[in-house]
């Protein structure tokens, strides 16, 4: 853990810089004693030798006055090393109160939860990341009552009893299902007293983090799947062409002409896949330009319209009177509305109207809206359209070329553009999917 290699280490400076602090006056008091010493050989020895003690000790104490004068108050670190045991213990309890208000304040600065013990194991400081893990700290009790988990727990009476830094895993189901691993590291404050910090307990939300792996282990074998069908059928076609139908030349046009569906689906994926990496890349960098939308749904309608004749659709375009611009890629935008005039055109109703609407929303937001009057979707697959490789109905989707990745593109196209897709279906009554972007004018 970085973050706890770091306290500690500001801990220890804290404590170092105080401690210092008592050193320079412990050793300022050891040249005092010095200076007393001389005082006390120079009139020694002027009694011994100088006749008339008075002036012996008249000159031994102008020595005294001339040393304290022209001595400095520091030490040297050869004295620094010989501390006082008792002036040591003193300056010890001063940096206790220093150190426990720079803990505290390190504490609240951590971005992942954090929160100190006292040697009872009541939580003395939580910051805002301890809270809202826990669902509310309780400042002042034990750790008991903010949770009951037994790793926890356990880890930090081993920390404290055995002043040895432990670690342990925290699996919590309430309020939302979270996966931690956390610390439980011993602070060195001598004799603590209630209301001192003994116990740091530091903790990693790993949730996210373990969801990102699950999704790209489930992306690599969803992916696996669908380019293993294909090729799967290609190769059987390839071996029957090459033995029994080696003379068949019936046979010889149906198998192409499957093979060649084949080859193109297969296209498609790759395609998609390809694109969504593309979006993936640059989801960090907003676009710069500033494209209308309009002008975008208008070419995806004229370009999609022999594929809506082949399917008896009629796809009606209303622009937003006065123009829709929005600060976007016009090549991303073109595949976002493209992928849902596809999709409304090959699930809506046969022979239905797919309505593409541009609309104005507050703060000058501009959307472009997709319906259809099809079947509609039921409720339980909405929260999932947008999943890589998703479908409602797998065998549907594939008899009529879906890939499962159009609308995760679109969503991911959305997200780039700092905007949003909505998905709104009822069963029976058909569904509308919008994205809504931010406009732009021309600079």
């Amino acid at each position: 853990m970085s973050t706890l290699a770091e306290i500690n280490r500001y801990v220890r400076a804290r404590l170092g810089e105080h401690r210092s602090d008592g050193a320079r006056f412990a050793d300022a008091l050891r040249h005092r004693g010095v200076a007393v010493a001389v005082v006390a050989v120079c009139a020694a020895l002027g009694a011994l030798l100088v006749p008339g003690l008075q002036f012996a000790l008249a000159v031994s104490l102008f020595g005294f006055v001339l040393w304290a004068a022209v001595t400095p108050l520091h030490a040297t670190p050869s004295v620094r090393q010989d501390l006082t045991a008792g002036l040591a213990l003193s300056v010890t309890t001063r940096d206790v109160l220093a150190t426990s208000v720079g803990v505290a304040s390190v504490i609240q600065a951590l971005g992942d939860p954090a929160l100190t013990l006292n040697r009872r194991l009541d939580v003395l400081e939580a910051n805002a990341a301890a809270d809202d893990v826990f669902d509310g700290v309780r400042i002042g009790r034990h750790i008991s009552h903010t949770t009951r988990n037994p790793e926890l727990t356990a880890a930090v009476g081993d920390a404290l009893r055995l002043r040895q830094r432990k670690t342990f895993t925290l699996e919590m189901r309430t309020p939302m299902e979270r996966h931690l691993e956390g610390v439980a590291a011993p602070l060195s404050v001598g004799e603590p007293t209630d209301n001192q910090a003994v116990v740091l307990v530091y903790l990693r939300d790993l949730t996210e983090q373990d969801r990102l792996a699950a999704m790209r282990a489930d992306f690599v074998a969803n992916a696996s799947h669908e380019l293993r069908t294909p090729l799967a059928s290609l190769k059987g076609f390839i071996e029957t062409l090459q033995g029994p139908a080696r003379t068949d030349t019936a046979a010889h046009g149906r198998f192409l002409e499957i093979m060649n569906a084949q080859a193109e689906r297969m296209t498609r994926l790759i395609d998609d896949l390809l694109s969504l990496s593309r979006i993936e890349m640059r989801a960090h960098i907003p676009p710069s330009t500033v494209v209308d939308l309009n002008e975008i749904a208008g070419s995806v309608v004229a370009a999609l319209e022999p594929q809506a004749k082949l399917a008896g659709a009629t796809v009606i375009v209303h622009p937003l009177a006065g123009g829709a611009s929005v600060r976007g890629d016009h090549d991303e935008l073109l595949q976002a509305v493209s992928n849902l005039v596809q999709n409304a055109i090959k699930y809506g109703r046969t022979g239905g109207t797919v309505d593409v609407r541009i609309g104005a929303g507050p703060d000058g937001r501009r959307s472009v809206s997709v319906s259809d009057d099809g079947h509609g979707i039921a409720p339980e697959h909405l929260p999932r359209l947008t999943e890589r490789f998703y479908r409602v109905n797998v065998a549907s989707s594939r008899d009529r070329g879906g890939t499962g990745l159009g609308l995760a593109i679109v969503k991911h196209i959305a997200t780039r553009h700092r905007g949003a897709l909505t998905i709104a279906s009822k069963t029976g009554q058909g569904s509308t999917f919008e994205i809504t972007l931010p406009g732009g004018r021309q600079s």
